[in-house]
């Protein structure tokens, strides 16, 4: 789903990468807060883009034509009239747009090296049942079903799954008492949370770096406990779709 990240002030790297490092987002970051970022320290922005991009991801600056983005030869994509105010439009999907979309997905996994979808392959031995075409069509609605970019989005967030939560808790369901079992403090200090829903139905996630201790916990436990957060949203069908403000 599209992740609209409003940046305030003095976000920290550990903030800011956590959210990048949910790689069946797209980051988008809308023009009037990308001042607000020039604020961080270059370190920190760039160390928190340079992980972004080792998965994959793409960072938009508004305004931008989101046009569509599709493999060779697929189904057509259509787009609603209206944008919303950070400019979005959202793809009309069609069950033949989703079934074709997912057929070509899976004909671009198969493209991609074994040396490079380790995680994913893995995930598929390990965990079948998490890699069905549920989560698929996620990372589709991520790429504006683009089958070859959602794929290597696909591939990367395996291997990024595994890294962060390690391969004892990365095959299997992230819940609070396995996967996060160790995390309850990261979890509770409110970094990140839930603030509603803004006039288009999207949650609304709200920062608030006052409530980081980096010296509480390490920089993985805060990374499980927003991965946790933004991976709970994302099983809202309307917020793949429309995306997290």
């Amino acid at each position: 789903a599209t992740l609209t990240m409003v940046v305030a002030q003095t976000m920290t790297s550990t903030s800011i990468a956590v959210l990048f490092a949910a790689s069946f987002a797209t980051f988008v970051i809308p023009e009037e807060a990308f001042a607000s970022t020039l604020q961080l320290k270059a370190s920190t922005l760039c160390s928190s883009l340079a992980l972004g991009a080792s998965l994959g991801q793409e960072h938009h600056y508004l305004p931008f034509d989101a046009g569509p983005k599709c493999a060779s030869d697929p189904e057509p994509v259509t787009f609603e009239d209206d944008t919303d105010v950070y400019g979005h439009r959202f793809v009309q999907e069609t069950p033949r747009l989703i079934s074709r979309s997912l057929v070509d997905l899976d004909q671009e996994l198969r493209k991609i090296p074994h040396d490079k979808k380790r995680g994913w392959e893995r995930a598929q031995q390990l965990c079948p049942e998490l890699t069905d075409d549920k989560l698929k069509l996620q990372f589709l609605r991520s790429e504006q079903f683009s089958a070859a970019d959602a794929a290597r989005k696909l591939v990367k967030y395996w291997d990024k799954r595994e890294e962060i939560f390690g391969p004892n808790e990365a095959f299997g369901p992230l819940t609070l008492d396995r996967a996060l079992k160790n995390d309850s403090l990261a979890l509770s200090m409110g970094v990140w949370r839930l603030a509603g829903r803004d006039d288009k139905g999207r949650n609304i996630i709200f920062a608030d770096p006052s409530r980081h201790y980096r010296h509480a916990y390490d920089l993985l436990s805060m990374t499980r406990s927003n991965w946790y957060l933004v991976h709970s949203v994302l099983e809202d069908e309307d917020t793949q779709k429309k995306g997290i403000v």
